[in-house]
């Protein structure tokens, strides 16, 4: 019996994240025949399109096949190919081919998910002594993203930024001083965590990313305050002298 199969495969050669695209995509078709045969001389017509069979064509031409063979119909690349604003995408091609044989014709879909470009800022933080001013960085992967940026310290919570598009930001400690300091009575340090949410327009642009840091006790600040008082507690000399605070040897 005879017959004529397509395959046609798809595969993704680089990908930006600073464009959010596959910058290439290849992809190549073929026909296997068996008991079937049209020779070279014998054109049969190919298409390739985006997405459908109605979709926008990617390739045609004309080649025959021969018989119990693979032939490779066409091959190409597919430059710049967009994908969603939370980095995901898939492509499908469709292919048609008229074989001038029984069957008469064969058709094909194929369809791959493309890897999923991370879109969400990346954040940084310094560790200062608590008073001093903390240091956060945003790594952008669109200027065209914007980035809410909130801390956590302990049970104190607070918003740095909304929807900015600074890419270095200030946390200052100094107003906070005392009530990092309650949180750490005892301890030399305490970790705060700075939280980062990516946002095209009103969408969010993949999950909130974080960031832990350290606060870090001034030791100026920690100095015990203390005064002494020397007084005279014999009370023969105090009785002489009037004042306690006179010491007689």
């Amino acid at each position: 019996m005879a017959s004529v199969s397509l395959k046609l495969d798809i595969w993704e050669k680089s990908y930006s994240i600073e464009n959010n695209t596959s910058d290439e995509i290849g992809w190549n078709l073929s026909v296997t025949s068996s008991n079937a045969w049209n020779g070279y001389d014998n054109q049969c017509p190919y298409v390739v399109r985006y997405n459908d069979s109605e979709g926008d064509i990617v390739a045609s031409g004309n080649k025959g096949f021969s018989n119990n063979t693979t032939t490779q119909l066409a091959s190409g690349t597919i430059k710049d190919y967009k994908h969603d604003d939370n980095g995901e995408a898939s492509i499908t091609l469709y292919a048609h081919y008229k074989t001038g044989v029984s069957p008469a014709s064969a058709s094909i879909t194929k369809t791959i998910k493309l890897t999923k470009i991370p879109r969400a800022s990346s954040v940084a933080c310094s560790s200062p002594y608590v008073g001093d001013t903390a240091t956060i960085t945003i790594g952008r992967k669109s200027s065209e993203f914007t980035n809410t940026v909130t801390y956590e310290i302990g049970s104190l919570k607070g918003t740095i930024a909304t929807k900015t598009s600074e890419t270095v930001l200030s946390l200052e400690t100094s107003s906070l001083k005392e009530e990092i300091y309650a949180l750490m009575p005892n301890a030399k340090s305490i970790t705060g965590t700075i939280k980062c949410t990516t946002y095209s327009g009103d969408t969010q642009i993949g999950d909130t990313q974080s960031t832990t840091f350290n606060l870090y006790a001034n030791e100026e600040d920690c100095k015990p305050n203390i005064e002494g008082t020397v007084i005279d507690t014999n009370e023969t000399t105090i009785a002489l002298t009037g004042d306690k605070n006179k010491i007689v040897r």
